[in-house]
């Protein structure tokens, strides 16, 4: 289609649209004019008919007082009283319908000044005619003032029906106008319709011959478009193709992940196998070292212990190595700002997540540092953002934030940080938040999850020293909250040479790693004070002699409010905790600070001696 034909059907369907909306709106005004002039039709007729039904009361009225007048029966007294009651009704109908303000109401007041008083007169004749007595005079007088209040009230129930009746001919007259108007403008209308059929008609034979010269024009373009079509197709293949690659790709990426996470748990199995055999280690180490102290050079037994020490510092090297192989890496814990580590995490989540998850951030500019490993946080909040992706399918939106929390909220911690990762996805119930960190436990489908995200991160988080809450309910989405200690250095211990007299204090119940120790120790010439659990506070305030050493094991054995009570009862007193591993921070900062030393197991007896030595050369 040309471009002068175009404008000109534009113009002519654009004429065609202000006609037909203007006759729309006449026609519209037309019928709103009718739909009133009815209403207030339906209104008027309402008013007559309470008018007369007023009238009719009245005269009933009036006709129940002259035959109670002639026969002064109580039964006409009665019925007049019912009419009186009927009349008010009427009056306040008409009220109603004509309203108050109007000069209607004003005519509609006078009225009922009439009608009060005509029914004052009514009764007042009741009155004088009383039982067995008759007033003619009187009755005469009333009668006369009757047909006076009668004429005058008749007079003005007339006017007020003459006046709907000319209020009603006023909107039947607006409403002919209105109708008038537009079946002119409908005529109007017809005529510019038929004057643009004929100007398009013209149009269209005149630009008949131009589509013709253009057709050829239009095949060829039309060849180039399909040429042009078709060869974006091809591209559209390749790409189509490259994506295949890369989605294959992703899924193998995926598994190896999850077997990796698999790997995972079967090196943190095989940390607490050693562990635990660490212990045993322990035992055999020590209790073979003091039955070879004890023997003398050339016994046959003392050789079998010798052999017994140099097997287990052999398993001892063992376990230390499948310790070593079971931490992907050493962790080096340090100050370390979480508000910029999780920045960096919400750029790579956007790209991780998709477009269909809006990432949002809340982070403290001001917030405290932590004392943790920075590749642990990032798998942390990696974790985290993965499993909020994979509980909103359908898209959601995903909140990072970071916040600085004082004592009361940071309980049981003195004062903390908080890391939040918030998601609009499907929630969880309260029995699937008491598995939530349970190794290999996973909601989602087969093949999809390893069942060990959630149990890294609580392993990550108490490892550092903080905890892991969960809010969640179902459909409502969930928020993992991570609170972890504010960082907080301590002093190392300089070494020197060991007292020559020492009393220890050994805490802890009589166990495996335990009794032996004890020995051990008075075998090293120490002397040795044993107490269990919170019998330590009574043996430390009983003994008279100063305590050098406390030694606890580090676990759930002795916990921390206990040897807090004993170092403030012997402020002079060092602690050395037996575990595994270095001491975690919350530990260090929460019991004694830099008073506190740590010895790894197992130990052998020049280990334990070496650091007592290097404990109390501290002290000195």
């Amino acid at each position: 289609m040309s471009a002068a034909l175009t404008r000109k059907v534009l113009i002519a369907f654009g004429g065609a649209l202000i006609l037909l909306g203007l006759i729309g709106l006449f026609s519209w005004r037309s019928t709103h004019r009718l739909t009133e002039a009815s209403v207030q039709a339906t209104h008027v007729h309402q008013i007559h008919v309470a008018v007369d039904r007023l009238t009719t009361a009245l005269d009933e009225a009036e006709a129940q007082r002259c035959e109670y007048v002639r026969t002064g029966e109580a039964s006409h007294r009665e019925a007049f009283r019912a009419v009186r009651e009927l009349a008010g009704d009427h009056l306040r109908e008409l009220r109603n319908l004509v309203g108050a303000g109007s000069e209607q109401g004003h005519r509609l007041e006078a009225v009922e000044r009439a009608v009060a008083e005509k029914l004052a007169l009514l009764e007042r004749s009741f009155k004088l005619r009383g039982r067995n007595r008759f007033d003619m005079r009187g009755q005469w007088a009333l009668t006369v003032r009757l047909r006076e209040s009668a004429h005058g009230l008749r007079r003005g129930l007339e006017e007020v029906k003459v006046e709907e009746g000319a209020r009603l001919a006023r909107w039947q007259a607006r409403a002919q106008d209105a109708a008038g108007q537009t079946f002119v403008l409908i005529d109007v209308g017809n005529l510019f319709a038929l004057a643009g059929v004929g100007l398009a008609v013209f149009g269209i034979r005149r630009d008949l011959k131009a589509w013709g010269r253009s057709e050829g024009d239009l095949r060829q373009a039309h060849r180039q478009t399909v040429e042009e079509v078709e060869q974006q197709r091809g591209q559209l293949a390749v790409v189509h193709e490259r994506l295949d690659e890369q989605a294959n790709r992703c899924r193998q990426l995926e598994d190896r992940c999850r077997q990796t996470e698999k790997l995972s748990t079967v090196g943190r199995m095989t940390g607490e196998v050693a562990h635990d055999f660490n212990n045993l280690l322990t035992v055999i180490l020590n209790c073979a070292a003091v039955i070879h102290a004890r023997l003398t050079v050339g016994e046959p037994i003392r050789e079998l212990a010798g052999h017994v020490v140099q097997a287990g510092e052999k398993a001892t090297a063992l376990t230390r190595r499948l310790l070593a192989f079971t931490r992907n890496r050493p962790t080096r814990p340090g100050p370390l700002d979480l508000t910029a580590v999780v920045a960096e995490m919400a750029t790579l989540a956007r790209y991780l997540i998709g477009r269909k998850i809006e990432v949002t951030t809340a982070l403290a500019a001001d917030l405290r540092p932590v004392l943790a490993d920075r590749g642990q946080m990032e798998q942390v909040v990696l974790n985290l953002i993965v499993n909020a992706r994979d509980a909103m399918p359908d898209g959601g939106r995903l909140l990072l934030q970071t916040r600085n929390l004082g004592a009361e909220e940071a309980k049981p911690l003195s004062r903390g940080v908080l890391l939040a990762v918030a998601d609009t996805g499907c929630g969880m119930d309260e029995a699937t938040q008491a598995r939530v960190f349970e190794p290999l436990f996973t909601t989602k489908g087969e093949g999809k999850g390893t069942g060990l995200g959630m149990g890294i991160v609580k392993e990550i988080v108490q490892g550092s020293g903080g905890h892991v809450r969960i809010v969640s309910a179902p459909g409502k989405g969930t928020t993992v909250q991570i609170v972890l200690p504010s960082a907080c250095g301590g002093a190392g211990l300089p070494e020197g040479p060991p007292p020559c007299s020492v009393t220890v204090l050994l805490v802890g119940p009589q166990g495996l790693v335990e009794d032996p120790l004890l020995r051990v120790l008075r075998q090293l010439g120490y002397t040795v004070l044993q107490a269990a659990g919170p019998e330590a506070v009574a043996l430390v305030q009983e003994a008279r002699q100063p305590i050098h050493v406390l030694i606890a094991p580090l676990g759930d054995t002795v916990g921390a409010d206990l040897v807090r009570q004993l170092a403030a009862l012997r402020p002079e007193m060092r602690v050395l905790y037996v575990a595994e591993g270095a001491i975690p921070p919350h530990v260090r900062r929460d019991v004694v600070g830099p008073e506190t030393s740590v010895l790894p197991k197992p130990f052998t007896l020049e280990g334990l001696q070496r650091k007592l030595s290097e404990v109390l050369g501290a002290k000195g």
